[in-house]
C-alpha cells in the first residue's frame, strides 16, 4: 500500500536533504535485521552520508541488516533488498522511497547517484520549489541545511544562522535596531523592524522580496515591519530548512522574487529530547535556552510536541566603545543605549498525523510564539533625550489537512491555516530639551489560507510519465493598527486574494532511450494567476530545463516572472501629508517663475499603488562525482516597479532638475484642479509665510511604484566527503560574487551601482567549514569572509577593511549502550563564533555630530558581537 503524505501542506512533510555522493571507500558495517527504520538510522550513524526517509512510510517495514565490509553504496542497498524501497536522487538530493508494486527490485540494488528514474521509483516526496510530488524544481538551484548544521553554527536562533549565510543580507530586520537608526540601506532593502525581529533578505533586495514558508505554509508578516519574523521559530523543532534561489511566484505567488526559505518542522519524532544551552560574549549578550520535546507513534499515526525558551540579554554601547560615538553628554542623559535589545521568547508546537483507512490521511499542526524585548535607544541625542521601547510580539497559527489518494497514482491534497501575528510596545522618551509624549502601538495581522491540489501522471513518453499538478487557492488578510500617533492614524485593512496554479513536468529523455551525450533531458512549465480584491491581478509563469550529458553531471536553466504585492500598509492613504512652505525655500535652488509662490510636498501612499514585478534568469551545474558536490549558478534579477518614493529626502534639490522627472513628482505648472488634490490629504500643515500665495510647485514623495533595481552574480557551493582517521569528514565551500546591484529611484534616473559600498552588497561573501565525526567526538572549524569595499558617505572615500572570523566546536555524544543509564544518547557541544574577536572593521560616520549617537561600522555587513562562546547539553530519551 501506498503511504499518503500527511501534513498540513504538500510541502509540510516532504522529506528530502542535502545528502553526502556516493562513498566509495570500504568500511565496517553491523546493522542488525530489524525495523527498517533502526537500520537506517544505524546506516547515518555508521556511514556518515545524510539519507532521509519518511518516517510514517517506512513504519512497519523490515530490514535484513548488514554486518562486515561494504561500500556506502552496498550497504544501504543491502539495507533496502526486500523492504519496498528504493532510493531516488536528483544530483546532491538522496531519499528513501517506496518501490511501485509494479516494479521487482533485485537484491542488491545499487543507487544510481544522480538522475530521477521514474521508472523504478513512485515517490510521494515534495520539494520547495515544486508541486508535483516525486520530483525537483527543475533548473532552480535548491540548498539545504539540516539542524545538525544549525545546531554546529552555535547560533540559537534561525536568524542568526541566516545570516550567516552568503545568500542573505543583514539589511533590514536584522534582531537589532541598527537600521531603526537609519544605517543605511537603499529604498526597499532595509525596512525598520519595530518589534526587532528577525527576516530573511536575499540578495539584498528587502525582507518583503523573499517568501517565507513554515512547513510549505505562508506565514503573515510582523505589524512591526511588514515582514516574516523568522526568530519566533523553535530551533529544537525545526527538521531542516530549504533555500530556494530565484524567482518562485509561478509556485507560490506574492513575495518570491528573490527566492524562498521554506523551514521543515519535525513531523514524526519517537521518544524525547531535552536540551539547554548556555552562551554569551564578551561584556554581554548572554543567552539562555531550554528545550523539550517529546514524541510517539502507533502504526497509523504519531504524535509530537515541543516548547523551547530563549533569554538573550542586551549588548550595550558602553561593551563596544570603540564601535560607537556617544553624545557629548554620554551616559549622564540617563542610560546606556543597546546595540542588541533584550528578548525573552517562549515557543511551542505541536503536530499530530494519523491514517484514515488505505487512501487517506489526516494532519493537524499547532505553532506559538510569545516573544517580548526591551531597548534603550540613544539615538535621538539631546533633542528628545534618551528613548526607551518595550513591548511583546506574538505569533500563533493552525492548519488542518487532508490527503486522499484518488487511485494508486493520483492525490489529492486540501488544506487549511489560520495564522495571527501581533504586536505590541511602548516607546517613551526621556531627559531630553524637547518635551514628547509617549508612543503606544498596537498592531494584529491575520491570513487565512485554503489550498487544494491534485497530482499525478498524465501519459508516458519514452522519456518517462508525463505529471501534472493543477490547484487553487483562497487567502483573506487582514492588517489593524492602533495608535495614539497623529502622524501614524490607527487603521483596519483587508483583502481577499483567489489564485489559481499549475505545474507540467515532461521527461523528454530518460532511461529508456537515453544515448551518449544525452542521459537526460527534462523540462518543467508552471505558472499561477493571483486576483487581489483591492488592486488587480498578476500572472507569472516559470520556465526550467535539466540536461545530463554525462553521468553525474547536470547543466540546468530557468527562466521565471515573479511580483510582490503592495502590503496592506502600502495601500493604505489615511496617514497622507501635504506640507506646504514657501517655494523660495533656499535661495538659488528654484527658477525665478517661482518667486512669491508656495510648494506643496505630498508625503504617504499613492492609491494607484500596484505590484512590483522581477524576471529572473538562472544557469548552472551540477557536479557529483564520487564524494564530492559541487553546483554554480549564474544569477539575474530585474526587479520593476518598487514601491519607493520617487523624491528623496532632499526634493527642493530637484526642482533644477525638474527635466529629469515627470509632472508626477515634480509639477512647475499645476493646475488648479491638481492643487486642490495634493492638498486635499488627510492632514495638511502650512509653515508658508504666506499661507495665501499661489501654488507654484508641487513635490510628490508619496511612496509609488517607481524605482528598479538589477543584481546579478555567481553562486557556488560545493561539498567533499571523505574518511578520515577512523571517521567521516567532510570539507563544504560557498560564496556569493555579486557582479551588479544596480538601482534607480525613478525610470528616467541614471543607474546607481551599489556593489562594494556601504550598507550594501559586497562584491565576494563566502563561507567555508571542515567537520570530522567520529564514533563519540565530532568537531568542526569554519570561517566567514566579507570583502573590503567604499565608504562613499564621507570625503574623501574611505576603505573599509574585509572581514574574517573563525568559528569552532567540538561535540562528545555518548551514544546508545541499552543500559538504560542517564548518560546515554548525551550530547555535549561546545561552540566558539568569531574565535578571534574580530570586531568589525572601523567605519568614518559622514557626521560626527556631538549630540548624535552613531555607530562606527556597518551592520549591513558585520556582527558586533565578537567572539560569542556557547555550551549546549543535550539528551535524548
Amino acid at each position: 500500500m501506498n503511504r499518503t503524505l500527511i501534513s498540513a501542506l504538500a510541502a509540510t512533510t516532504c522529506i528530502v536533504a542535502l545528502a553526502s555522493p556516493a562513498e566509495a571507500q570500504t568500511r565496517q558495517y553491523n546493522i542488525p535485521a530489524g525495523s527498517l527504520k533502526s537500520a537506517l538510522d544505524a546506516y547515518v550513524d555508521q556511514s556518515g552520508r545524510q539519507v532521509v526517509y519518511r518516517a510514517d512510510e517506512v513504519r512497519g517495514a523490515r530490514s535484513v541488516g548488514i554486518k562486515g565490509a561494504a561500500t556506502a553504496d552496498a550497504a544501504l542497498a543491502a539495507i533496502l533488498a526486500g523492504s519496498g524501497f528504493t532510493t531516488r536522487a536528483d544530483g546532491s538530493l538522496i531519499a528513501i522511497v517506496q518501490v511501485p508494486q509494479a516494479v521487482q527490485i533485485a537484491s542488491g540494488t545499487t543507487p544510481e547517484g544522480s538522475g530521477r528514474d521514474p521508472e523504478t521509483s513512485s515517490s510521494e516526496i515534495v520539494v520547495t520549489g515544486t508541486i508535483i510530488r516525486g520530483e525537483v524544481p527543475v533548473g532552480s538551484p535548491l540548498i539545504t541545511y539540516s539542524r545538525d548544521d544549525i545546531d554546529r553554527s552555535g547560533f540559537a536562533t534561525l536568524g542568526e544562522f541566516i545570516q550567516t549565510l552568503p545568500q542573505n543580507s543583514r539589511q533590514g530586520a536584522n534582531g537589532s535596531a541598527l537600521f531603526n537608526a537609519a544605517q543605511g540601506g537603499k529604498p526597499g532593502s532595509a525596512a525598520a523592524a519595530e518589534d526587532f525581529g528577525q527576516g530573511v533578505n536575499l540578495r539584498g533586495l528587502g525582507n518583503g522580496a523573499t517568501l517565507v514558508l513554515v512547513n510549505g505554509t505562508r506565514l503573515p508578516p510582523s505589524s512591526g515591519g511588514q515582514y516574516v519574523d523568522i526568530s519566533m521559530i523553535p530551533v529544537s523543532a525545526i527538521e531542516r530548512i530549504e533555500l530556494l534561489t530565484g524567482g518562485a511566484s509561478a509556485t507560490y505567488g506574492s513575495d518570491a522574487v528573490a527566492g524562498v526559505l521554506n523551514v521543515i518542522l519535525r513531523s514524526d519524532y519517537k521518544g524525547g529530547e531535552t536540551r539547554l544551552r548556555y552562551g554569551g560574549a564578551e561584556g554581554g549578550a548572554d543567552e539562555i535556552q531550554i528545550a523539550q520535546s517529546l514524541g510517539t507513534g502507533w502504526d497509523s499515526g504519531g504524535l509530537m510536541v515541543s516548547y523551547e525558551f530563549f533569554d538573550k540579554k542586551p549588548l550595550l554601547a558602553s561593551d563596544r566603545p570603540s564601535l560607537i560615538n556617544f553624545p557629548t553628554a554620554g551616559t549622564s542623559r540617563g542610560g546606556d543605549p543597546q546595540i542588541i535589545p533584550s528578548n525573552k521568547r517562549h515557543s511551542a508546537f505541536a503536530s499530530i498525523t494519523q491514517e484514515v483507512g488505505s487512501a487517506a490521511a489526516l494532519s493537524a499542526r499547532v505553532f506559538f510564539g510569545d516573544r517580548s524585548f526591551d531597548r534603550l535607544d540613544g539615538g535621538a541625542g539631546t533633542q528628545f533625550g534618551l528613548s526607551r521601547t518595550q513591548g511583546n510580539s506574538q505569533q500563533i497559527s493552525g492548519s488542518l489537512g487532508v490527503n486522499y489518494n484518488i487511485n494508486s497514482q493520483w492525490q489529492l491534497a486540501v488544506d487549511g491555516t489560520w495564522s495571527q501575528s501581533k504586536m505590541d510596545y511602548l516607546t517613551s522618551f526621556t531627559n531630553g530639551i524637547v518635551t514628547r509624549p509617549a508612543v503606544d502601538v498596537n498592531g494584529t495581522d491575520n491570513l487565512v489560507t485554503i489550498d487544494a491540489r491534485v497530482d499525478g501522471p498524465v501519459f508516458a513518453i519514452t522519456g518517462g510519465d508525463v505529471k501534472l499538478a493543477v490547484g487553487a487557492q483562497y487567502r483573506d488578510e487582514g492588517f489593524e493598527r492602533i495608535t495614539n500617533n497623529p502622524s501614524d492614524p490607527s487603521r483596519d485593512l483587508a483583502r481577499e486574494v483567489t489564485s489559481l496554479f499549475g505545474e507540467i513536468f515532461i521527461p523528454l529523455v530518460g532511461k529508456s532511450n537515453a544515448r551518449r551525450g544525452l542521459r537526460r533531458l527534462a523540462l518543467s512549465i508552471a505558472s499561477r494567476y493571483e486576483d487581489y480584491s483591492d488592486f488587480g491581478s498578476a500572472f507569472t509563469p516559470k520556465f526550467g530545463v535539466e540536461w545530463e550529458p554525462a553521468k553525474n553531471f547536470i547543466l540546468r536553466g530557468s527562466y521565471s516572472e515573479a511580483f510582490r504585492a503592495p502590503t496592506l500598509n502600502q495601500r493604505f492613504t489615511g496617514q497622507n501629508l501635504a506640507f506646504v512652505s514657501d517655494a523660495g525655500f533656499g535661495p538659488g535652488l528654484n527658477p525665478p517663475t517661482l518667486a512669491g509662490t508656495n510648494s506643496v510636498s505630498v508625503f504617504g501612499n499613492d492609491p494607484n499603488v500596484g505590484p512590483e514585478t522581477s524576471e529572473s534568469w538562472t544557469m548552472g551545474f551540477d557536479w557529483t562525482p564520487n564524494d564530492l558536490t559541487l553546483s554554480v549558478t549564474y544569477f539575474d534579477i530585474q526587479y520593476e516597479n518598487r514601491i519607493a518614493a520617487g523624491l528623496g529626502p532632499t526634493g527642493f534639490d530637484y526642482v533644477d532638475a525638474a527635466d529629469r522627472f515627470s509632472d508626477r513628482f515634480v509639477n512647475l505648472n499645476p493646475t488648479a484642479f491638481e492643487v486642490a488634490a495634493a492638498t486635499g490629504q488627510p492632514t495638511v500643515l502650512n509653515f508658508a509665510f504666506d499661507p495665501n500665495a499661489p501654488i507654484g510647485v508641487i513635490l510628490d514623495y508619496r511612496l509609488t511604484n517607481t524605482a528598479a533595481s538589477r543584481n546579478t552574480g555567481i553562486d557556488l557551493n560545493s561539498e567533499y566527503r571523505f574518511g578520515l582517521v577512523g571517521g567521516q569528514a567532510s570539507a563544504t565551500f560557498n560564496l556569493v560574487y555579486t557582479i551588479n546591484d544596480e538601482f534607480r529611484s525613478i525610470a528616467t534616473s541614471r543607474n546607481n551601482q551599489f556593489v562594494d559600498t556601504i550598507f550594501e552588497t559586497p562584491d565576494l561573501v563566502m563561507n567555508g567549514r571542515f567537520t570530522w565525526s567520529g564514533k563519540h567526538v565530532s568537531g568542526f572549524g569554519g570561517f566567514y569572509y566579507t570583502d573590503s569595499y567604499v565608504n562613499d558617505l564621507v570625503t574623501p572615500n574611505q576603505k573599509v577593511s574585509s572581514w574574517f572570523t573563525v568559528d569552532a566546536g567540538l561535540t562528545y555524544q555518548t551514544g546508545d549502550n541499552s543500559s538504560s543509564s542517564a548518560l546515554d544518547n548525551l550530547k555535549l557541544s561546545l561552540t566558539v563564533s568569531n574565535l578571534f574577536n574580530e570586531l568589525p572593521p572601523f567605519v568614518r560616520a559622514p557626521t560626527l555630530n556631538p549630540n548624535t549617537l552613531s555607530f562606527r561600522f556597518d551592520g549591513a555587513n558585520a556582527n558586533p558581537l565578537g567572539r560569542f562562546v556557547a555550551l549546549a547539553l543535550t539528551k535524548a530519551w
